[in-house]
């Protein structure tokens, strides 16, 4: 791992030791701010392969894929033959959301860091790899297959996100997005802060009422638990100037109003309010770059003059697995890697979960990453 670390001229390097595994972290110098890299290997058994693991938005390798310690998808990974290498980007890294950095931070950028670190840890390791992303990580992983041309680039794992999309109401919304986010971007507002405002909600008195009125017609406000958990059961219902395209939420769960706010209740499906906690505490400046889902917006709606992401290029293997309650039924970006020929494409919805329930889910080590590790 020293040879790797020095290979990618990196800074800040640690390792941690423990019963069969080595945690090494460092971070890789940029032209702004670094990409930090973590890279999970076994104490006793060389690699069979590499896995780049890409965190969502806001979200980096430890809170997406490394929560709790001891069982999560790294892990599963590693058990399984992977020398696994975390991937955070650089706005992870962020002071605040107002840096002048944060502007440069698309797509691009980001499939192009990835594509540095992939160099350099090929010329030192010569493995196949695969490159395993999660929502916002899963747009940089197709945007780094179609620009690849590696030999070793075995398969690309889309977890929860989708290319273009077919419905014309789905369209103008992402359509709308991308105004949006431009806007934005004209106006000075170059991102956001998707951390803050939930943990606020976690460390408050969950009894406490809030100033937010409950939606649908509810009569009073709600409580901080009640507006904690609404917010991840019911994302898709939230009043939002852009439009999450999520079919229902970040967690598969059930909402159910009462006549007083004091007495609604709610239940998770799969994954813990305390590890998902956990995983947000895990984050770095939590930051969401306007450039970046601007970015992804304009592929859900086609839009390649403000960024063209070319399915049809994409020759590795291709594993996309979406959730009901995430992202949904959409297939269309499987499709057009298919029709650019490429026949080892596999699509598959998982029911019943929500958007982050694949990685962090109590039940994702049973029903889901068996499916990534299944060659």
């Amino acid at each position: 791992m020293r040879e790797l670390a020095t290979a990618l001229n990196a800074d800040d390097i640690t390792v941690e030791a423990w019963a069969g595994w080595i945690l090494t972290s460092c971070t890789v110098p940029t032209d702004s701010y670094p990409v930090r890299l973590d890279i999970l290997a076994d104490a006793t058994t060389p690699p069979e392969r590499i896995s780049y693991l890409l965190p969502s938005g806001a979200a980096n390798f430890t809170g997406s894929f490394f929560t709790p310690r001891e069982h999560n998808l790294a892990q599963h990974l590693r058990e399984h033959g992977s020398l696994v290498i975390g991937v955070t980007p650089r706005e992870d890294a962020l002071p605040s959301a107002t840096e002048a950095a944060t502007a440069a931070m698309g797509l691009s950028q980001h499939s192009a860091d990835l594509a540095r670190v992939v160099e350099a840890v090929d010329a030192v390791l010569r493995l196949p790899f695969e490159v395993i992303g999660h929502s916002g990580g899963a747009a940089t992983a197709l945007d780094f297959a179609a620009k690849d041309t590696s030999t070793r680039l075995d398969r690309i794992v889309v977890l929860d996100n989708v290319g273009p999309y077919t419905d014309p109401a789905l369209i103008a919304d992402a359509k709308g997005s991308v105004a949006a986010f431009q806007a934005a971007l004209a106006a000075g507002r170059l991102g956001l802060d998707g951390v803050t405002g939930i943990l606020a909600l976690y460390d408050r008195p969950q009894h406490e009422p809030t100033e937010t009125p409950r939606p649908g017609g509810h009569p009073g406000n709600f409580t901080v638990g009640g507006q904690l958990h609404h917010h991840l059961i019911r994302t898709a219902h939230l009043a939002l100037p852009f439009r999450l395209v999520y079919h229902e939420s970040h967690f598969a769960g059930t909402y159910t109003f009462a006549e007083n706010p004091a007495e609604d209740s709610w239940e998770l499906h799969h994954t813990p309010a305390a590890r998902y906690r956990q995983a947000l505490r895990a984050y770095g400046s939590g930051v969401i770059p306007f450039a970046f889902i601007r970015d992804t917006a304009a592929i859900w709606c086609g839009d390649t003059s403000v960024h063209h992401l070319d399915f049809a290029n994409i020759r590795a293997k291709v594993l996309w697995l979406n959730t009901t309650k995430g992202m949904g039924d959409h297939p269309n970006g499987a499709g057009l890697i298919r029709a650019g020929g490429n026949p080892h494409v596999t699509y598959r919805v998982i029911e019943g979960y929500g958007h982050h329930d694949p990685t962090l889910g109590a039940n994702a080590s049973r029903d889901i990453w068996p499916l990534l590790t299944t060659h």
